[in-house]
């Protein structure tokens, strides 16, 4: 089916988002009152400054083929791409190989034409939409790759039960191997977040952790040890059979802690 370039495919709207730029602004500052008037024209005056200050920014993602889509709507149909690695609007096959991915152009605020590997993306995308379970373990270990430790730490005291916390900590990522959040944190070198995780989800005896990271546990109420129906992640195995210390040993930049016990193996 032909479609202007200017238009998604699948959706058939324009290739843009809108944005507020000073909807941030105004939600921080807290003291932008001027829409709030007591005559009756106040609701209708107030939304047509809002339609004024809103502006659009490019949403356009062009795969190989040359189709272009939104953003979301390429995520929407992530299934369909994932099992023919094809363009649902033209049929034409996006990658020779798997390995060689998926080479899309995406235009957003910020970026123009940046050039991006779709094909993971589309991949996890289509894994999620079938297992909506596991979106927040694998947050994760995205936070837990980024260093993030206040997002780590924020995922785990919303979990509600024992029982949630230890099905987060214990996920093995079935699109990386088998990877857990210890594997992860070892595997880009973010010794905070390896601590934290440490902190939550192993029998490391409590000093070998720092007095300022156990006054800080302590003071935002972060259980220590082993949740119920919890593993120890120092002896969790990826796919190959590694552990987070097979890792750190490979590495080469874990040696003080490997040669302090930290990662030590069962006998």
């Amino acid at each position: 089916m032909a479609s202007s370039p200017l238009t998604c495919v699948a959706c058939h709207d324009p290739l843009v988002m809108q944005v507020d730029p000073d909807s941030d602004n105004e939600s921080d500052s807290g003291h932008d009152h001027s829409h709030f008037h007591s005559h009756a024209g106040a609701s209708s005056s107030s939304s047509a400054q809002q339609q004024q200050r809103e502006e659009t920014v490019p949403d356009d993602l062009q795969l190989p083929c040359g189709c272009h889509y939104h953003w979301p709507c390429a995520l929407d149909l992530s299934p369909q791409i994932a099992a023919t690695l094809s363009c649902l609007n033209c049929n034409t096959t996006l990658t020779s190989s798997p390995s060689t991915g998926i080479q899309a152009l995406y235009s957003s605020e910020g970026a123009e034409s940046d050039p991006i590997d779709l094909l993971p993306i589309i991949i996890e995308e289509a894994h999620l939409q079938s297992h909506a379970e596991e979106r927040p373990a694998r947050a994760l270990h995205t936070m837990v790759g980024e260093g993030d430790v206040e997002g780590i730490v924020e995922i785990l005291k919303d979990a509600d039960a024992p029982e949630e916390r230890a099905a987060l900590l214990s996920y093995r990522d079935p699109l990386a191997g088998g990877r857990t959040a210890l594997h992860v944190a070892v595997e880009n070198g973010r010794a905070d977040a390896f601590w934290l995780l440490l902190w939550t989800a192993s029998n490391l005896p409590t000093d070998n952790f720092s007095l300022e990271m156990r006054q800080t546990m302590g003071s935002i109420g972060l259980e220590r040890g082993l949740v119920v129906g919890g593993e120890d992640l120092r002896f969790v195995k990826d796919g190959e059979g590694r552990t987070a210390g097979d890792y750190a040993a490979a590495s080469g930049q874990w040696d003080e802690w490997i040669n302090g016990g930290v990662f030590m193996l069962r006998g």
